[in-house]
C-alpha cells in the first residue's frame, strides 16, 4: 500500500486506507502526513481539493475521532496492558455516569502513548472524542486547554453556544467562572447525548487556575451524562493546586492510575513497536538498567540499537535522555537544527507562520528544512500549519542548550513575528517581551507585561498574574527609560497578586518596598494604593512575626491623619491595620474592623464592603463580637455575590461554617465548608482544604476514633511539612493535645509541649502545665503557672481559657479559676476549640464543672458535669452517624 501511495499520491481511496492502517498501528502522526502529503501534491500537482472522505479523515485524526470500518483497530503496543485493561473498564462503567481518571506518571511514563491506544480503540467503539492540553512552556492565554478542547469539537461536531465565547476569544474583561463552568459542562454533557464522549485534559500539572477551577465546576455539572474524563499529569511536577482539585472532586466516581517502571513484558514490546527484537539477555538488562524501564528512554536506546546495533549498548553509552536526544540529533543538518532551536524557542508546540516570520520568509521555504526532523521522528505535524516535538524533553534539551544571548535574541525574532501577526495574543507578546528584554527594550517589555498581567488578574489565574507582575518589575528594574516613581503602581499590583495567589511572605516584602518607593517620593496617593494592595480575603493570620510591624502600622496611622481623607481610602487603610494589629493589639484591631465596615456600609462599593466585612469577620473568631458571626457572614455572603467575587463568597461561607461550628451546630457547618470548598479556587481552595481536613481530624475524635483523628491530623502535617510550611509541626501537636484532654492524660506530651513552648513562650503554657501535673511534676507545674498570662482573644482564645481553668482547678488558684469561669460561663454547652474549625479542648462546661467545684458550688459543678457528659455523648453517636462517617 506505501508502494501505490507513494507512486500516485493522488488515489485518495489508497491514501485513505494506509492512512487509516497507521493510524491503527499507533501511528497517528505518520496517518496525518500521509493525508497531508496527498492533500498538497493534489493542491500543488492538480489544483484539486481533497474530497470529502479525505478531509473527514484528516478532522478524525486530529481529534482522535476515528471510526472507519467494522474492523477492530490493532493492539498499540503501550507496553502497558493492564493500565490499558483499566482505562477501558472505566469507559465501560462511564457509560452508566460521568467518571474522571487521573493519569499520572514521570515525564516519558507512557501517558501519552496510552491515552493514544485508548482514543483509538474508543473512537472505533464510537465514541466522540475531544482534548485540550495544558501548554508545557509559558505564553498560552489561561484556561488554555478548555479553549483547545472547545475549538476541536466545534471542528469536528458542529457549533459552540454563545456563552462559551470567553474561553473562545482572547478577552481582558472578568468573567463569570461560575457561569463559565457550567456552561461548558451542559455543553459536554449535550456532546455526548448521540454518543459516549472522551474528554482528555493533557499535562495537567501545568494547568493554571482558572483551568482546575473549571475542571471542578465542569465535574460537579456533568452527572448522568456517558462521560469519561481522562485527566493526565507528571507526578513529581503537579502542585498543591492539583492536589486540592483532586481532593475537591473526590465524590466523582472514577480511580487515579499511576504509571510506574515497566515490566520486562513491557519493555520488550515496546521495543518490538521499535523494530528491536531478540536482543540478548546481557544487552537487555544493561537497557533495562540505563533506561529505567521508563518507555520514553527506552524508545531512545531502541533508536541507538537500530541506528548502531546491539553494540552501542556496551560502549559510549549516552548518560541520560538529554544526551540520547542530542545523540539523534547529531545526524540532523545544520540547517534543521537551526530552525529546530528557533521553533524551541516559541514552545513544544510552534505555527509555522511564526516561525516563518521570525527568519523573513514563508512557511513553504522552512518544510524543507523540517523535512529530515518528521522523519527522524524529532517532530510531528498535528495541523496543516504547526509543529510539535515529540516530547517535551526534546525541546527542553534544543533550548537548555543554547546560549543565553541567543535565546534573547531568538525571544525577539518570535516577539517581533507575533506582534506583527497577532497582535492580540497578550500571553504570548508578554513571554517573549520578558525573555527578550534587554535594558534599551525593557520598557516595552514592561508595557506587554503589565497587559498580560491584568488580564490574568481579570480571570482570576493568580498565581499567572503574580509571575507576570513579578517579570514586570523586574523588566522595569532592568530598562535604562523607567523612573523609580513609576514603580510604586506596578509594586502594589504585584503585593495584590501575591496576596491573591497566597505567597504571603513576598507580599508582604512588595508592599513594604511599595511604601517605601512611595513615601520616598512624597506620594500620598501612591502610599495610600500601596498600604491598601491587600485585596485578598484573609483566612489566617496574614503577619509573619509575633509583634506588631511598624514598617506598615506607622504609615497607616500617619495617612489617617490626612486632612480631606475619602471614606473608601480610609475604610481600606482600617482594614489593613486590623489585619496589622489582629494578635499584638486584638482590641485596636477589633476597633479598627470596626471603623472600617461604617466607612464602607455608607458608601456603594461592593469590593470595600467584602473587605471591611472580611476584617470584621475574621476579629469575630475571637470571643468579642461572638454573637454576630453569622449575621457577619450573611452579609459578607451578599456583598461577595454583589461584587461578583467567588474568593469572599468562599470566604463568606467559611466564617459561617466557624460561626456554626462554634455552636455545634454540625450539620449546619458541614453545608457550608463544602460551600466555601465549593467556590474556593488556587492557593484559596488548598488553604480551605487544609483547614476542612482538620475539622475531620476533630470530628473523628469527637466521634472517639483518637487513632484515626491522629492520623489524620498527622497527614495533613506531613503534607504541610513537604509543602515548606513553617507551622506545620503545630498542626499534629494540636491533635495531640485534642486527644490527650479527652482521655484524660496529657503526660505523653511533656517533651514536645516543652520544645513549643521553649521556641514560643506562652504559646502552649495551659496544655504543659496540664501535662506535667498528669505526669507528676507539680513543681515545675507550679513554676510556669506563676509566669502565666491570658491568652489572646484570638481564635483559640476559648481553647486555651479552657485549658487555663482546669490547670487553675487542679492548681487551686482560686481567683485565676474565677476569672476564668465568668470568661467561660457565656460559652457553656460548647466544645472549646471548635470555633477555630482545627482543635479540641473539651467541653467548656468540664471546665465549667472544676471551677464551681474549687469555688464551693457543689450544685453547679455537678449540673456542668451532667452537661458536659450529655454534649459529648449526644455528639459521639450524632457523628457516628453514616453520613456523618463517610464525610469525615
Amino acid at each position: 500500500m506505501s508502494a501505490l501511495v507513494d507512486a500516485d499520491p493522488g488515489r485518495e481511496r489508497a491514501v485513505r486506507l494506509l492512512a487509516l492502517a497507521r493510524y491503527r498501528t499507533g501511528g497517528q502522526a505518520e496517518a496525518l502526513a500521509t493525508v497531508r502529503a496527498s492533500k498538497r501534491y493534489l493542491a500543488d500537482e492538480l489544483g484539486l481539493d481533497a474530497g470529502q472522505e479525505l478531509q473527514a479523515l484528516e478532522r478524525d485524526l486530529l481529534t482522535g475521532d476515528v471510526v472507519a470500518g467494522a474492523a477492530t483497530p490493532a493492539a498499540v503496543p503501550t507496553g502497558r496492558p493492564d493500565e490499558l485493561a483499566a482505562l477501558l473498564d472505566e469507559a465501560d462503567r462511564a457509560l452508566h455516569g460521568t467518571r474522571v481518571v487521573w493519569l499520572s506518571g514521570d515525564a516519558g511514563a507512557g501517558k501519552s502513548h496510552l491515552l493514544g491506544a485508548a482514543t483509538a480503540e474508543l473512537s472505533h467503539r464510537g465514541w466522540r472524542v475531544t482534548r485540550g492540553n495544558c501548554p508545557e512552556s509559558d505564553g498560552a492565554p489561561p484556561a488554555w486547554p478548555w479553549t483547545e478542547l472547545l475549538r476541536r469539537a466545534a471542528t469536528a461536531y458542529g457549533d459552540l453556544p454563545a456563552n462559551l465565547e470567553p474561553l473562545i476569544t482572547s478577552t481582558s474583561d472578568p468573567v463569570d467562572v461560575f457561569r463559565l463552568g457550567h456552561a461548558l459542562g451542559n455543553f459536554l454533557a449535550e456532546l455526548a447525548g448521540p454518543a459516549p464522549l472522551l474528554v482528555v485534559l493533557d499535562d495537567l500539572h501545568r494547568a493554571d487556575e482558572l483551568t482546575l477551577h473549571l475542571l471542578r465546576l465542569v465535574l460537579e455539572v456533568l452527572d448522568d451524562a456517558p462521560v469519561l474524563m481522562i485527566t493526565t499529569h507528571r507526578t513529581a511536577a503537579s502542585g498543591t493546586g492539583l492536589a486540592a482539585v483532586q481532593v475537591a472532586a473526590s465524590g466523582r466516581d472514577g480511580r487515579h492510575l499511576p504509571l510506574g517502571p515497566l515490566t520486562d513484558d513491557g519493555v520488550v514490546a515496546v521495543l518490538g513497536a521499535c523494530g528491536v527484537t531478540g536482543l540478548p539477555p546481557a544487552e537487555f538488562t544493561v537497557l533495562c538498567e540505563r533506561s529505567d524501564r521508563n518507555p520514553l528512554y527506552v524508545t531512545e536506546f531502541a533508536r541507538l540499537v537500530t541506528d548502531e546495533g546491539a553494540a552501542a549498548l556496551e560502549h559510549g553509552l549516552p548518560a541520560g535522555i538529554a544526551d540520547l536526544v542530542r545523540h539523534r540529533l547529531r545526524h540532523l543538518p545544520d540547517t534543521t537544527i537551526q530552525v529546530l532551536r528557533a521553533a524551541a524557542v516559541i514552545g513544544r508546540d510552534a505555527d509555522l507562520d511564526v516561525l516563518a516570520g521570525m527568519y523573513g520568509t514563508g512557511p513553504e521555504h522552512l518544510l524543507d528544512a523540517l523535512e529530515p526532523a518528521l522523519a527522524a521522528r524529532v517532530l510531528t505535524e498535528p495541523a496543516p500549519d504547526r509543529i510539535r516535538f515529540t516530547h517535551s524533553l526534546v525541546r527542553d534539551t534544543l533550548y537548555e542548550d543554547q546560549s543565553r544571548s541567543r535565546r534573547v535574541r531568538l525571544h525577539a525574532a518570535a516577539l517581533a513575528a507575533i506582534a506583527n501577526l497577532r497582535p492580540h495574543d497578550v500571553s504570548a507578546l508578554a513571554h517573549h517581551a520578558a525573555l527578550s528584554a534587554t535594558p534599551a527594550t525593557a520598557h516595552i517589555a514592561v508595557e506587554h507585561l503589565v497587559e498580560a498581567a491584568r488580564r490574568a488578574d481579570a480571570h482570576g489565574t493568580y498565581l499567572d498574574a503574580a509571575a507576570l507582575w513579578n517579570s514586570a518589575v523586574a523588566a522595569h528594574e532592568m530598562s535604562s527609560r523607567t523612573t523609580e516613581a513609576e514603580l510604586c503602581a506596578l509594586l502594589a499590583a504585584q503585593t495584590g497578586a501575591l496576596a491573591r495567589s497566597g505567597d504571603i511572605v513576598t507580599a508582604r516584602a512588595a508592599r513594604a518596598r511599595a511604601v517605601d518607593v512611595a513615601r520616598r517620593h512624597r506620594d500620598t496617593d501612591a502610599t495610600i494604593a500601596a498600604l491598601t494592595a491587600w485585596a485578598a480575603p484573609v483566612t489566617w493570620t496574614i503577619r509573619v512575626e509575633p509583634g506588631a510591624d511598624r514598617h506598615i502600622l506607622d504609615p497607616i496611622e500617619s495617612v489617617l491623619t490626612t486632612p480631606g481623607l475619602g471614606d473608601r481610602d480610609r475604610a481600606l487603610l482600617h482594614v489593613a491595620r486590623a489585619f496589622e494589629l489582629e494578635g499584638p493589639d486584638s482590641a485596636g484591631a477589633l476597633d479598627s474592623a470596626r471603623q472600617a465596615w461604617a466607612l464602607a456600609r455608607a458608601g456603594n462599593d461592593a469590593a470595600v464592603r467584602c473587605r471591611a466585612l472580611n476584617a470584621l469577620g475574621y476579629l469575630a473568631y475571637g470571643p468579642d463580637p461572638v454573637g454576630q458571626r453569622r449575621e457577619i457572614a450573611a452579609d459578607l455572603l451578599a456583598e461577595a455575590a454583589a461584587a461578583g467575587d467567588t474568593a469572599f463568597q468562599a470566604q463568606a461561607h467559611f466564617q459561617w461554617f466557624l460561626a456554626a461550628a462554634a455552636e455545634t451546630a454540625l450539620d449546619e457547618a458541614r453545608e457550608h465548608a463544602d460551600l466555601a470548598v465549593r467556590y474556593a479556587s488556587g492557593r484559596q481552595l488548598t488553604q480551605l482544604i487544609g483547614v476542612l481536613a482538620l475539622f475531620r481530624s476533630v470530628m473523628r475524635l469527637l466521634a472517639g476514633d483518637a487513632a484515626g483523628a491522629l492520623a489524620g491530623y498527622d497527614a495533613i502535617t506531613a503534607r504541610l511539612t513537604a509543602e515548606g510550611t513553617a507551622s506545620a509541626q503545630w498542626i499534629g501537636t494540636i491533635g495531640r493535645i485534642g486527644a490527650g484532654v479527652l482521655r484524660g492524660d496529657l503526660a505523653p506530651l511533656v517533651a514536645e509541649l516543652t520544645a513549643v513552648e521553649t521556641a514560643r513562650p506562652h504559646s502552649v503554657r495551659f496544655p504543659l502545665v496540664l501535662a506535667l501535673l498528669d505526669a507528676g511534676d507539680e513543681d515545675r507545674a507550679r513554676g510556669l503557672w506563676e509566669a502565666h498570662r491570658p491568652h489572646p482573644r484570638d481564635y483559640y482564645w476559648l481553647a486555651m481559657t479552657t485549658l487555663q481553668a482546669l490547670a487553675a482547678a487542679r492548681l487551686g488558684d482560686i481567683e485565676t479559676a474565677r476569672t476564668c469561669h465568668d470568661a467561660l460561663q457565656p460559652f457553656s454547652g460548647r466544645i472549646a476549640g471548635l470555633d477555630s474549625g482545627s482543635f479540641c479542648a473539651g467541653p467548656v462546661d468540664a471546665a465549667l464543672a472544676e471551677t464551681s467545684e474549687l469555688l464551693g458550688d457543689d450544685a453547679a459543678a455537678a449540673r456542668y458535669r451532667s452537661a458536659a457528659g450529655s454534649l459529648t455523648a449526644a455528639l459521639e453517636r450524632r457523628l457516628q452517624d453514616p453520613a456523618w462517617a463517610s464525610w469525615c
